[in-house]
């Protein structure tokens, strides 16, 4: 009877240590490769320039921010095609019509963000100060 525990106890720990020896694969890293690079600010000639409009912007940079030319209010220069969140926003822009794009990247000046008011309108600055 002590044999027979003795190998009972004998074969269960060695299967214990059987099971305990079988490690499994680590998990994937990812590799250098495998990283995607994202613009910083400040990679392309004039951005963050402060402007009024998109003629103050060099190349393909676009003039963003709240606030219009004709309020003295500056925006600044932006790449638009740098990461922006897959949020959709309604924004007023400063030709007085509604415009939509991400939440955190409109690409454009606007007034506010939302939708226009009848107080916008008044608002406005004229063309004259848009082409300052």
């Amino acid at each position: 009877m002590r044999a027979s525990l003795l190998l009972l106890l004998f074969v269960l720990v060695g299967c214990q240590s059987a099971d305990s020896t079988q490690t499994s694969a680590p998990p994937a890293q990812p590799s250098v490769d495998d990283a995607v690079p994202v613009p910083q600010p400040g990679t392309l000639p004039g951005e963050g320039d402060r402007c009024f409009t998109n003629g103050d912007c060099q190349g393909a940079l676009v003039c963003q921010g709240q606030g219009c030319p004709g309020d003295g209010s500056y925006g600044q220069c932006v790449n638009p095609n740098r990461p922006c969140t897959m949020d959709f926003a309604t924004y007023c822009g400063c030709d007085g019509k509604e415009f939509g794009g991400s939440g955190s990247c409109p690409n454009a000046r606007f007034i506010r963000k939302g939708q226009c008011l009848d107080t916008d309108l008044q608002t406005l600055p004229s063309q004259s100060e848009l082409q300052h």
